[in-house]
C-alpha cells in the first residue's frame, strides 16, 4: 500500500500503487515496477518472525500495565523518522519492539521498563568502518567518549550489507547484524574489530550501519559509513 500526503505531489509517495513502487534514496524519489517479492524464509527470517511474536506475547502477559503505561508515555513524547523523512510518533508497543529486537538480536536482555529520558541517541560523528579480506574483520571506529561508551548497558550496535561491486554508489539494504561494542565504566579502545557478517573480497565495496543503544532502553537513529574492502 502507497503512503500518500495529500498536496505534496509525487514525492509524497512511498509505497506500492497499482503496478508500481514508489521509492526513495538519497537522491530523491523515483518510480519503480513492481514485482511479487520472493519470501525465502530463511533461517533469519524465522529467527526474526520469532523474535517479533516472542516480543508480542512479553508485551501482553509479562509486562503489568505500569511498564506498558511507561512505553505509551515514552513513545508520545519521542519523535522517529518514517521511510518519507517525516517526523511521527510511534506507539508504545511498537517502541517496546523497536528497541527489543535489536537489543535480543545482540544478545541483550529484554528491556521491560520504559526509558524517563525523551531523547533519542544521536549519531557517532567519528564512525568509520575499515575492511580486510586477509581477517575477514570491520574495524569499527567510534568516539570513546561518547555516552553510551561510558556507561554499563551501553552498546554501539553494528550491522553489515553484502558487498557489492566499486561502481555501486547507494546501499539501503537487507542488513545482517555483525556483533557489538559493549559499554563499560572504562569505556573500550576505538577502533573496535568486528567479524564481518559477509565474505569480504578485496576492492568490493561494503557498507555498515550502526545504532546506539543506552542501558535504559533508548535506541538511536541508525547512521552508516562505506568503505572499500581492503588485502
Amino acid at each position: 500500500m502507497a503512503i500518500f500526503i495529500a498536496g505534496q505531489g509525487v514525492e509524497s509517495i512511498s509505497g506500492k500503487l497499482g503496478g508500481v513502487v514508489f521509492r526513495r534514496n538519497r537522491y530523491g524519489p523515483y518510480v519503480a515496477g513492481f514485482a511479487m517479492p520472493v519470501n525465502p524464509n530463511t533461517v533469519r527470517q524465522q529467527a526474526v518472525r520469532a523474535l517479533m511474536m516472542n516480543l508480542t506475547t512479553y508485551w501482553n502477559e509479562t509486562l503489568d500495565a505500569t511498564q506498558r503505561g511507561g512505553w505509551n508515555t515514552f513513545a508520545s513524547n519521542v519523535t522517529i523518522l518514517d521511510r518519507l523523512g517525516r517526523i511521527i510518533h510511534m506507539t508504545g508497543f511498537n517502541m517496546f519492539l523497536r528497541t527489543n529486537i535489536a537489543a535480543m538480536k545482540a544478545g541483550v536482555a529484554v528491556i521491560e521498563d520504559a526509558p524517563g529520558e525523551y531523547l533519542l541517541p544521536g549519531a557517532d560523528p567519528t564512525f568509520a568502518v575499515a575492511a580486510s579480506e586477509a581477517t575477514q574483520n570491520l574495524s569499527i571506529t567510534f568516539a570513546p567518549g561518547g555516552d553510551w561508551a561510558n556507561e554499563v548497558g551501553g552498546y554501539l550496535l553494528v550491522s553489515g550489507g553484502k558487498p557489492k561491486n566499486t561502481p555501486v554508489s547507494f546501499f539501503n539494504g537487507p542488513w545482517r547484524y555483525a556483533g557489538k561494542v559493549v559499554g563499560a565504566a572504562s569505556p573500550p579502545s576505538s577502533p573496535a574489530t568486528i567479524a564481518s557478517p559477509f565474505t569480504l573480497v578485496q576492492g568490493n565495496k561494503l557498507w555498515v550501519f550502526a545504532r546506539i543503544l543506552r542501558a535504559d532502553g533508548r535506541l538511536g537513529q541508525p547512521f552508516s559509513a562505506s568503505v572499500v574492502c581492503g588485502a
